[in-house]
């Protein structure tokens, strides 16, 4: 037998015990808004009033990813992990910016968490968070765009806010284009439309430019007050009458073969549609009513979930290229005001062995320090242990208290180990 010949069979072969090994799986991916979750726990007590809630919510769909919006602080971030997950998930590294942030959890025996970057958009609006994750089964990239887009005003015009969800979209959308046509990714979270008419919702879908999304319901219209909709509202849950909260879908996941989304699998958590302009646990719910209530309990907004099927393993060549030393980004944006997002890299193989406490352990402390041009420190943003991966993390110019650093040059050096690196950046009110 030639040799060629005997190389085409070993790699049937090896396509063989792959899709053996790993078959065809499908996962949910969740969002919730879950309405100013802050870290209310204060000793004795351990629990805030609505972890039951949500933690009944959470188990009921049990998703394999869960992306949720409105997470203020590290805090309740670990928070979530501990009494709501009960440690069956892993975090996200968690951003922090000025206003409600996005965390993302995940089930550690299907994914392989890569990164979070958190993309400013403009002025008085929040950043949108992307999150990249790899299948454990099959090797497939999958990219999440967590958005929590600018509210609208109780009374008034709100063109000023149509207008600020537009101008984030336009960031969105111009980091879409970049990516590969055949790239899967899901946009989700809480988009404060009204409409589907409003200029940033067209955008999302226009197909002119890469990078545009579908809706699985295919129910792109007025949603705000419109009983045509009400299958479609997700907030508030004491008076559904608006549809804010989505998951919509790329090309890529739209079309068969890879990442596939499973037809019919869009669903809206104790939404029936049979509760428009009322409480969902008014009368019978086809949901139960121990949901519907907690529903209530937990947030104003309901969440929403897809199936996606992971079919066939792709090529170890189609896994996201790391890098294989310790490597510091330069801050995006550049210059900046007052927020930009600093990246690092830790790998698995250390320059020196001194960072280990032990054989196989990989962790090793990592500082990142912010210098002004004169040498003076002006925040440390890491300092802790890290196990390998790429991490990223926020550097503000402004206090809470509101007071701003001096604009001009700043320097950032990162330190783990014998590695260091320093890199400079802008600051421009």
């Amino acid at each position: 037998m030639g040799i060629t010949m005997k190389k085409h069979i070993s790699i049937i072969l090896m396509l063989f015990l792959a899709i053996s090994i790993y078959p065809q799986q499908n996962v949910k991916v969740m969002t919730w808004n879950i309405h100013e979750y802050s870290n209310y726990n204060t000793p004795p007590n351990n629990l805030d009033w609505d972890n039951p809630a949500l933690k009944y919510v959470v188990d009921y769909v049990n998703p394999d990813i869960l992306v949720c919006q409105e997470v203020l602080y590290q805090e309740s971030v670990d928070q979530l992990l501990q009494y709501v997950l009960e440690n069956k998930y892993l975090s996200g590294n968690f951003i922090q910016s000025d206003y409600m942030n996005s965390a993302l959890f995940y089930k550690e025996s299907v994914f392989t968490f890569v990164e979070n970057r958190a993309h400013p958009t403009t002025a008085y609006t929040r950043p949108f968070n992307e999150f990249v994750l790899i299948h454990k089964g099959t090797n497939d990239t999958l990219r999440i765009f967590s958005l929590h887009l600018k509210a609208n005003s109780f009374s008034g015009n709100n063109d000023d806010n149509i207008q600020k969800r537009n101008n984030e979209i336009t960031v969105l959308r111009s980091r879409t284009a970049q990516l590969r046509t055949d790239a899967d990714f899901l946009i989700l979270g809480d988009l404060n439309s009204l409409n589907g008419s409003e200029p940033g919702i067209v955008k999302l879908f226009d197909q002119s430019t890469t990078g545009y999304v579908y809706d699985p319901l295919n129910a792109v219209g007025q949603w705000e007050n419109n009983p045509s909709f009400a299958s479609t509202h997700t907030m508030y849950a004491q008076n559904l009458t608006v549809r804010f909260d989505m998951i919509l879908i790329s090309q890529a996941v739209k079309d068969p073969n890879g990442i596939e989304y499973v037809n019919s699998s869009y669903k809206i958590v104790g939404n029936d549609g049979n509760h428009f302009n009322t409480a969902i646990n008014t009368g019978s719910n086809s949901f139960g009513k121990t949901l519907a209530d907690s529903l209530i309990s937990a947030s104003d907004h309901l969440p929403v979930y897809v199936t996606l099927k992971f079919n066939n393993p792709t090529s170890v060549e189609d896994k996201i290229a790391l890098p294989e030393n310790f490597e510091l980004f330069q801050n995006y944006p550049n210059p900046f005001n007052p927020v930009t997002t600093i990246s690092y890299f830790i790998p698995t193989s250390p320059l020196n062995p001194s960072p280990y406490q032990g054989e196989g352990h990989r962790e090793r402390l990592v500082t990142l320090k912010v210098y002004d041009i004169l040498g003076s420190e002006v925040a440390t943003l890491v300092n802790e242990t890290k196990p390998p991966g790429k991490y990223s993390v926020q550097f503000n110019a402004k206090t809470r208290s509101g007071e701003s650093l001096p604009s001009g040059i700043y320097f950032y050096k990162l330190q783990a180990g014998d590695f260091t690196s320093v890199k400079k950046m802008i600051y421009l009110k």
